[in-house]
């Protein structure tokens, strides 16, 4: 925590730091940069970030509010079962692929196995497992017809790759409805992007997501093979 020597760590410098960070978070929401009188080289944003991260650290159940007040998937991941509902709450306020990639990248972490610290498990685990799904099936490739459809088109690969790197896990877990899914997405998913330079031919396409569902389903394979 910022460095402070074992002697500083109380739980008075513990809300100290707590209260400041919502005053910085509280200031830059309202637009009000002109008097950080504690900025570093980093400026307004550097001590923010240096800010955040110290509390987010800590874990303290008296900054979790004001995580989810800020909406941080990051912070709130580290609050186990309860910051996993507080981001499945978020996630249903986001529209956009975009907007949505934070909480999809937070919520795969918790499926992950065979890692230190919190894992989801039983309700938990299911929430998550629906929410990500569902947002599979949201996050179907748009309309060439949009605006900076190339753009969108490519936001919407990435959230698909995070969900897939979460079937997996849940497929290692023993889940029987997710490999069907995961072999579906290898084969269909709709994504592509042309090298520069090349023809818009089917041997210069790029599948990301088909190639991350293929790349999930061999390492599945291997991992059979190995026991």
């Amino acid at each position: 925590m910022l460095a402070l020597p074992e002697s500083m760590k109380t739980d008075t410098v513990k809300k100290v730091l707590i209260d400041e960070l919502e005053k910085e978070f509280d200031r830059i929401q309202k637009g009000d940069f002109e008097k950080c009188l504690n900025c570093d080289d980093g400026g307004e944003q550097g001590y923010y970030s240096w800010l955040f991260d110290a509390v987010s650290d800590m874990k303290d159940d008296r900054a979790f509010p004001l995580f989810v007040r800020i909406g941080s998937p990051t912070a709130l991941v580290k609050y186990g079962d309860k910051g996993v509902r507080a981001i499945l709450e978020i996630l249903k306020t986001k529209s956009t692929c975009n907007a949505k990639s934070a909480s999809i990248e937070a919520l795969v972490k918790v499926l992950a196995p065979n890692k230190e610290g919190y894992v989801a498990q039983g309700a938990i685990r299911e929430q998550t497992k629906k929410a990500l799904m569902k947002t599979l099936e949201e996050s179907k490739h748009p309309d060439k017809k949009i605006e900076w459809h190339e753009y969108r088109a490519r936001e919407c690969a990435n959230v698909r790759i995070y969900i897939v790197r979460a079937a997996g896990y849940l497929a290692e877990s023993e889940d029987v409805e997710i490999l069907p899914i995961i072999e579906s997405l290898a084969k269909n998913d709709p994504y592509y992007w042309i090298p520069g330079g090349k023809r818009d031919e089917e041997s210069n396409r790029k599948y990301d997501v088909r190639d991350e569902a293929q790349k999930v389903l061999d390492g599945l394979k291997a991992k059979r093979l190995e026991k």
